[in-house]
């Protein structure tokens, strides 16, 4: 595989294709001998010396290869740990310049050049090993560059044309800080540079145990109380859930922070009951969602959860018992009113965190009234959940008043006699 060497080692590969090609055209018979370098071009033309008749390869840039630019990532794991040595791969750009002491000479190098580039457009395996050692060796290519192992990699190396405008040439060359002179453009592509530290290998699979599942998305449609669609949902309601790719014995159902299993006989293809008397979800607004845990082998193979998407539900709080316990009374405008405490008892308990608000309307119609809870609703330190919460009122008038508890916007239901008229649950101020 190939190592750090290898960008050294194309350039020595290019240098000996052409070096190789002139001597078969023996362009030496007309020129005289004709060095390739591999020389930045401010070093070619010697400061106070005479015009050179040479061949000069330089790499100005590198660039990383599109192609190869994610393969084999992700590369370490969550811990940072690396588990695999993805290749390095660049593209290499070169300037093949060419120099002449006589009229028309760069322009037979460069013609001889570009003919040996072009019919050598790919870099075969024996050609890189041949040009790495060659007979008799050639002193200016150290002997580290042959075990670089280019020849190895698993893509050929292939050699490209570039074209560049007249504008980036002298921009180019202006940085060189170097005497233009004839010159083409090659891009060398790909060479893939192995990483020295290997990923770790993990132990080899004693038996396969997993196997696949047809997808089959989990979909929550509705939900709904089962007395009817309209009817409010309490702690003492049995809802159903309506959807698609529900499995008996596979199914949960998540109400807020509330986990519950269904029966496998209240689990249809489609449907989902679940009664809410057996579990403690909180009042208010909650968010439902199914889950269908599918086993993929024994243990300890993790099984496979399908998560359907999420609906809304309101579970309303529901008051047990009421206690009123008047303070001190007055008269205002001839009316009596007093002062004092009401106790509600709800289910399901009040969270300490949640906000929560009695309600009074007068029987018959006429004023609400909104009476907010205590501070942490009443609850002691160290007390998560209260039952009972105390709502402290100030001079309302005396007589009676239909109310209901409202716990995180979730209001509790009231009751409506024969003629369609709320009559309870009812305080006496």
């Amino acid at each position: 595989m190939s190592d750090g060497y290898a960008i050294a080692a194309v350039t020595a590969v290019l240098r000996r294709t052409i070096l190789e090609a002139l001597s078969a055209a023996q362009v030496s018979d007309v020129t005289g001998t004709v060095p390739v370098t591999a020389l930045p071009p401010d070093r070619v033309i010697p400061p106070a010396g005479a015009e050179p008749t040479q061949l000069n390869i330089f790499l100005h840039q590198v660039t990383r290869n599109a192609a190869f630019r994610n393969w084999d990532l992700p590369s370490r794991n969550a811990a940072g740990d690396l588990i695999s040595g993805p290749p390095l791969a660049v593209d290499l750009h070169y300037l093949i310049t060419a120099y002449g002491a006589e009229p028309f000479w760069s322009e037979m190098l460069l013609g001889h050049a570009a003919l040996a580039l072009h019919e050598n457009a790919t870099l075969t395996r024996p050609a890189i090993a041949r040009a790495l050692s060659p007979n008799p060796p050639d002193p200016l290519v150290p002997a580290v560059l042959r075990s670089a192992g280019i020849e190895a990699q698993i893509e050929l190396i292939k050699l490209v044309p570039e074209a560049i405008d007249s504008e980036d040439m002298s921009r180019l060359w202006s940085a060189i800080q170097g005497q233009y002179r004839a010159t083409m453009a090659y891009r060398a592509s790909v060479v893939l540079i192995e990483p020295r530290a290997a990923g770790a290998a993990p132990p080899p699979v004693r038996s396969p145990g997993g196997r696949a599942l047809p997808l089959a998305n989990v979909t929550l449609e509705s939900v709904a109380a089962l007395t009817g669609a309209r009817d409010p949902i309490t702690r003492a309601s049995t809802i159903v859930l309506s959807g698609q790719g529900f499995t008996p014995g596979e199914m949960t159902v998540e109400l807020g922070e509330t986990v519950a299993t269904p029966a496998v006989g209240d689990v249809g293809s489609t449907t989902i009951q679940l009664d809410l008397s057996a579990l403690t979800p909180r009042a208010g607004l909650l968010p439902l969602r199914a889950l269908r845990t599918r086993s993929l082998g024994p243990a300890p193979t993790t099984p496979a959860v399908e998560v359907s998407n999420t609906l809304p539900l309101t579970l309303r709080p529901a008051i047990t018992a009421s206690n009123v316990v008047i303070d001190s009374t007055d008269t205002v405008d001839g009316q009596p009113v007093a002062s004092g405490t009401v106790t509600l008892t709800l289910d399901p308990p009040v969270g300490r965190d949640q906000h929560a608000a009695m309600l009074l309307n007068t029987a018959g119609g006429g004023p609400m009234h909104r009476l907010p809870a205590p501070p942490n609703n009443g609850a002691a330190t160290n007390v998560a959940t209260v039952t009972q919460i105390a709502f402290a009122f100030r001079r309302l008038r005396r007589g009676p008043y239909l109310v209901r508890a409202s716990v995180d916007g979730a209001e509790s239901v009231l009751t409506v006699d024969g003629n369609g008229v709320y009559d309870g649950p009812e305080v006496t101020l």
